[in-house]
């Protein structure tokens, strides 16, 4: 029995910096979470799907939603998506290690204006 503590222990520490890294990932993603309320912009989704360089409908498919479902979510740029779907878009980002920039900074980054790594060319 004591053999098995010690194990238990060592696997526990073993998970201390991947826990550790996975805290600090979702620190650089900067998303709004409350409690467990997860929310993100119509540009910002449409940002984790260009990521993914998924169609609305391939998105939805991956999300368990519809594709009307993803175009209403992406139609409304500036308003603040809530819901288990928008949960699992930035579990999703997360996943992929997309970050996910502030709605700022896509805006900008739409209309062209140089925006780092983020600035549209040629718009």
């Amino acid at each position: 029995m004591k053999n098995d503590t010690t194990q238990e222990n060592q696997e526990i520490e073993g998970l201390t910096p991947i826990l550790q890294r996975v805290k600090g990932m979702l620190s650089e993603l900067q998303l709004p979470i409350d409690g467990l309320a997860v929310s993100l912009t119509g540009r910002q989704v449409r940002h984790v799907r260009a990521c993914l360089g998924e169609t609305q409908t391939a998105f939805g498919r991956r999300m368990g939603v519809s594709q009307t479902a993803i175009f209403r979510l992406e139609n409304a740029p500036e308003r603040s998506n809530t819901g288990p779907d928008v949960i699992l878009i930035a579990l999703t980002a997360i996943q992929h290690c997309i970050i996910i920039p502030d709605d700022a900074t896509l805006a900008e980054a739409e209309a062209g204006q140089p925006v780092g790594e983020y600035a549209v060319e040629g718009a």
